[in-house]
């Protein structure tokens, strides 16, 4: 969408007055005009330039008012065009609008890599549970009032006992956005609290949910305990 509605758009350098030259139009003696411009794109939709073009120049007679051929150029007018060609400079406000487009084009592209991760890290799920083990990290869905839409939980087996996984929590939350960058080699170590949590391996193994135990030893569901992630 941005690319088709670019326009060409012509800016004006400078003029330089070439004094008592002869016309190849009208064949008098006249002051000629160069004027050098600058072509550039200007984009509708980012409302200003995106990037510069070609630099070019148009002599002028100011006895006829019309505009001679550069095929028609002296050498003299040919050299005074590429001198002062070479130093004109183009604007800097020129690039703006394709920086603009660039940034943006990064910020997609970031967004796509972010939407890979977070699908791979969702179609692991149900391959990971499949072996589970110690040290593995879990990216616990905990979608509640009281903690804020999708600030889940991280968790780390500790260990595996027949049918029964022993977890504990991490100090901090990750939201929906964070939790595909969720790391082994980012996490602290000491903000695993002391607290076990017991599950049933079967259960995760077979739902990729956490279904704990209560006190006298029985299956209890919790209120959010689907599985998001894992990490090996």
């Amino acid at each position: 969408m941005i690319l088709i509605v670019n326009e060409i758009r012509i800016h004006h350098h400078k003029t330089i007055e070439i004094k008592s030259s002869i016309c190849t139009i009208c064949q008098q003696k006249s002051d000629l005009k160069l004027h050098l411009y600058q072509k550039y794109i200007w984009n509708i939709l980012l409302l200003g330039p995106v990037i510069p073009s070609i630099k070019f120049g148009i002599l002028e007679c100011s006895t006829c008012q019309k505009n001679i051929s550069n095929r028609s150029w002296s050498p003299e007018i040919k050299s005074i065009y590429s001198k002062e060609k070479a130093l004109l400079k183009t604007p800097l406000r020129f690039w703006r609008g394709g920086a603009i487009l660039m940034c943006m084009l990064v910020g997609f592209a970031l967004y796509g890599a972010k939407a890979v991760r977070k699908g791979r890290m969702f179609r692991n799920v149900e391959k990971y549970s499949k072996n589970i083990a110690k040290d593995d990290i879990l990216i616990v869905c905990d979608s509640t009032n009281f903690h804020g839409i999708n600030q889940n939980k991280i968790m780390k087996i500790q260990k595996i006992e027949g049918n029964k996984v022993y977890l504990v929590l991490y100090a901090d939350r990750v939201s929906w956005e964070e939790q595909s960058e969720v790391d082994k080699d980012n996490l602290d170590p000491d903000k695993f609290g002391k607290n076990v949590l017991v599950v049933s391996l079967d259960y995760l193994k077979k739902k990729q949910y956490l279904m704990k135990f209560d006190k006298n030893g029985q299956e209890e569901g919790m209120p959010c305990g689907g599985i998001n992630g894992i990490i090996k």
